[in-house]
């Protein structure tokens, strides 16, 4: 659904077996390597920029992003005929910054 930008630190042994498949780069023992082969799947989300951060609430039901546009998006999780997860779609979002959105995070349980 998302992919993260920069670096990971990943261990010589994770590195190598993600390697094997082709996945990242990289020739050290330990460190960091650049997550250029990430393979994306699922759902893509229609929001204004990259996203930048991701936040569920208690039950997963809903999903909340922020991008590097200033926008948060407010996403509910629909359920298909079969009971298996369904896709995103969005049911709310706004300009909340004129630089980038940085964070986002639901209120727990007992704000309602």
């Amino acid at each position: 659904l998302f992919t993260t930008y920069g670096h990971t630190t990943l261990g010589a042994r994770q590195r190598r077996g993600l390697a094997n498949r082709n996945m990242l780069e990289g020739d050290d023992d330990e460190g960091a390597v650049n997550d250029v082969g990430v393979k994306m799947c699922g759902t893509g989300l229609d929001t204004r920029g990259e996203v930048t951060w991701t936040s569920y609430d208690t039950s997963g039901t809903r999903m909340a992003t922020c991008t590097s546009e200033g926008w948060i998006h407010v996403w509910d999780r629909g359920d298909a005929a079969d009971g298996a997860p369904g896709v995103w779609r969005e049911s709310a979002g706004w300009s909340a910054h004129v630089g980038p959105a940085k964070a986002v995070a639901f209120a727990g349980a007992e704000f309602g």
